[in-house]
């Protein structure tokens, strides 16, 4: 039952994450604003809910 409850909620958290970044542009540092959590938190929580989104036009360039 625990194992459950679990996959239900890192589903439900999935797909808020998911919402909120396409709300935003995919940007992820509007999404962690609107969510009220570090951007760093969100790329943990990306990388463990196995969420892949297209990069954005801001952030760093890539190196030559």
């Amino acid at each position: 039952m625990h194992d459950e409850w679990h996959e239900l909620a890192q589903q439900h958290e999935r797909l808020i994450i998911i919402q909120t970044l396409s709300l935003c542009g995919y940007s992820r540092k509007q999404a962690a604003e609107i969510l009220g959590i570090r951007r760093n938190y969100l790329w943990t929580r990306m990388r463990k809910l196995a969420i892949d989104v297209p990069r954005t036009s801001g952030g760093r360039p890539k190196k030559p």
